[in-house]
This record gives C-alpha cells, sequence and structure tokens, in this order.
C-alpha cells in the first residue's frame, strides 16, 4: 500500500514539474516575442524617420534648383532690359550728332559767305578769287573739325548698328523657330533614335560638352526617346545649336573637331539669315 502510496507522489510531482517547466518556456517564449517586436518596432520607426529625411533633403534641393534656375531667368531678362535701354540712349545720340552736323554745315556755310564777303570787300577781288582764296585759308581748319566729327559719329554708328543687328537677329531667329515654346526659353530637337542620341552625348559626355561650350546652351538628354531639348534664354543660341545639330546628324560625324567647324558654318549661316531679314 505504501509503494502504490508513493508511486501515486511521484506521479504527481512528476506531472506538476513538467507543467511548471512548460510554463517557464511559454513565459519565455513570450518575452522573446515581445523583444523582437519592439526591436521591429523600433527599425520601422527609424526607417519612416530616415525616408521622411530623404524626402525632406530631394524638396528642399528641387526648391533650390528651381529657385536658382529662375535667379538666373531673372538676370537675363534684367540684362536684355538693360541692353534696350542702351540701345535706345545710343539712338537718340546718334539723332543728337545728326543734328549737330546739320548744324555744323550750315554754319561753315556762314562763315565762308562772311569771309568771301570780307576777302571781296578788302582785297576788291571777284567772287571767283575770293573763293579760292577763302577754300586755302579754311580747308584745313575745317576738315580737321569734320574729321574728328565724322570719325566720333562712325564710331556711334558703328556700336549703333552692332546692337540694331543683334535686335534684328533676336527678331528674325524668333519668327523663324516654330519649335519655341511658350516661354521660349526651349527648343526641342527631333532624332531619328535612340542611337543618334547616344553619338550626340559621346563618349564620357565629351561630344554634347563641346556642343555646350560652343554654343553657350544647355542640351538636355532624359528618357524620352527620339528627342533632346536645348535650353537657352537667348533665341539666337538656341538656333544655333538647332542648325548646328541639324547638319550634325545629315553629316553623320559627330566629334569635338568636327562641331566646331559645324557650329562655326551655323553661325555664318544665320549671319546671312540675319541680312536677309533685315532687308525685308
Amino acid at each position: 500500500m505504501i509503494e502504490v502510496l508513493f508511486a501515486a507522489i511521484g506521479v504527481a510531482l512528476g506531472f506538476g514539474g513538467k507543467y511548471a517547466y512548460d510554463r517557464q518556456q511559454t513565459t519565455n517564449g513570450q518575452r522573446t516575442i515581445d523583444k523582437e517586436l519592439a526591436q521591429a518596432k523600433q527599425q520601422a520607426g527609424d526607417i519612416v524617420l530616415k525616408a521622411k529625411d530623404e524626402a525632406l533633403r530631394i524638396e528642399n534641393e528641387r526648391r533650390r534648383a528651381m529657385q536658382k534656375t529662375e535667379n538666373r531667368l531673372l538676370e537675363r531678362e534684367a540684362s536684355l532690359d538693360r541692353k534696350l535701354d542702351e540701345l535706345d540712349r545710343r539712338s537718340e545720340k546718334l539723332r543728337k550728332s545728326e543734328t549737330e552736323v546739320d548744324e555744323l554745315k550750315n554754319e561753315i556755310r556762314e562763315i565762308r559767305g562772311r569771309q568771301q564777303a570780307k576777302l571781296e570787300k578788302i582785297a576788291g577781288l571777284t567772287k571767283q578769287d575770293a573763293a579760292s582764296k577763302l577754300m586755302h585759308m579754311t580747308e584745313r581748319d575745317i576738315r580737321q573739325d569734320l574729321t574728328g566729327l565724322v570719325d566720333k559719329l562712325q564710331r556711334e554708328a558703328m556700336d549703333d548698328a552692332e546692337e540694331k543687328a543683334q535686335m534684328i537677329l533676336v527678331t528674325a531667329m524668333e519668327r523663324m523657330s516654330s519649335e519655341v515654346t511658350a516661354e521660349r526659353t526651349v527648343t526641342a530637337i527631333k532624332l531619328p533614335d535612340d542611337d543618334m542620341k547616344g553619338r550626340i552625348i559621346g563618349k564620357e559626355g565629351r561630344n554634347i560638352q563641346a556642343l555646350q561650350r560652343a554654343t553657350g546652351v544647355d542640351i538636355l538628354v532624359d528618357d524620352t526617346p527620339g528627342m533632346i531639348v536645348l535650353s537657352s534664354f537667348d533665341p539666337v543660341r538656341r538656333q544655333v545649336a538647332r542648325l548646328s545639330l541639324e547638319m550634325l546628324m545629315k553629316d553623320g560625324r559627330i566629334h569635338p573637331g568636327r562641331i566646331e567647324e559645324v557650329v562655326a558654318k551655323a553661325n555664318k549661316q544665320i549671319d546671312k539669315e540675319v541680312v536677309r531679314a533685315g532687308e525685308d
């Protein structure tokens, strides 16, 4: 009987120990799960925070780039306004100079008349003799005065002509270019295929860099198939760059040396078009 009792007690203790062990294991497992959940939440929070910081950085960079572009456009617009004001000032100055020349001519005629009358009165010379002496007396002084004035007017006229030519060029190019955008700052160029886009870019970007240096135009290349964009506030430079690219694509030889030659030819052709536009 006692043996049976001890056996029962042993069985009871065995079950009790197993139950306690299982309960301890369950508690440890729950703690592990709670710890891993806490770590996962912490990692998720770090990822979200980093994503927010990265998004904020990208947005700030975009805003700075837009502000920089806007400032550059405003500076160029102000520069153009100053050039237009200077052109108006020089035109007005030229008109005043023309008036001064007319007044000087009238004054010279009056001086000649007075000197001629004086010579005829004093020396009793004929009109023809008096005129001859008068010419010898005043020719040197008059020539010096007129030479100085003519040189001055020529310099001013050349400066004025250069400004007018630039304005004619701007007007003509704006009229001839059919692919200028509403803001008139970009021109889209269609390419025959994406292989041509790669040739225009060149090895390590050498060709596109040479084009930008030679024309002064920013050349934008993105994922848009069959197209690149020319960006410049100056429509004349965009027109030269457009014509240069068309000539290069037609010729097929695209490298820095050839690019310089083609841009020079494009500039000459644009000059001829400006002359024709000015005559029209």
